[in-house]
């Protein structure tokens, strides 16, 4: 009799179990070690003020953009991978969007202002790239990590008065986090109009 190359049944659902149970143990191990104390940003806070070096050399400065326009500000994990580009990328396709209706894109990952200004110029990314190297941004807008040790990938959209208006969290999926920006600061413009 031949052997199935498969292994058997209960196996094969305690094996996809046994993993659950590893990325739920990470979790919780993160989260009892104080990683995740920090508040997440929820809609209607206040958005936090900050300076942080730019790709180009300059220094972005939350402060001088509130009042003017809204903010749409995504954190992403790393430049150059597929996701983080698509997602980079995806902005850049809808920027001129963004700017129509009264909105700024700025996109935030650990890597160094060099890194950044390579990854801008390699994509065409008409948007300020914030180095956030030690993560105090992260920590400062409460960006959850995924399975408690990997940079999360979140969007904030920021109304002119700094409140928060969307938080979108999803780390598998680039495509939504400019979907829903976009679909937000559309109908905030739309109703600001008379």
């Amino acid at each position: 009799m031949l052997e199935s190359p498969l292994p058997p049944r209960r196996l094969r659902l305690v094996i996809p179990m046994a993993l659950l149970g590893l990325v739920a143990a990470v979790g919780f191990w993160s989260r009892s070690r104080g990683d995740d104390s920090v508040a997440i940003l929820a809609v209607g806070d206040k958005a936090p003020l900050f300076q942080a070096p730019l790709g180009d050399g300059g220094i972005f400065d939350m402060a001088e953009h509130l009042g003017q326009k809204a903010i749409v500000i995504f954190f992403y994990p790393k430049d150059d991978t597929p996701l983080c580009t698509q997602e980079a990328c995806g902005f850049r396709d809808a920027y001129e969007q963004f700017v129509a209706a009264g909105a700024e894109v700025v996109g935030v990952s650990a890597d160094t202002p060099a890194s950044h200004a390579a990854f801008a110029r390699k994509h065409k990314l008409p948007f300020p790239i914030v180095s956030d190297r030690d993560g105090q941004l992260r920590t400062l807008f409460g960006v959850p990590k995924l399975l408690g040790f990997l940079p999360g990938r979140v969007t904030y959209v920021i109304d002119r008065a700094g409140i928060v208006r969307l938080v979108f969290n999803s780390s598998f999926t680039a495509a939504g986090h400019v979907q829903q920006a976009l679909d937000l600061v559309r109908r905030d413009a739309a109703a600001a109009t008379p």
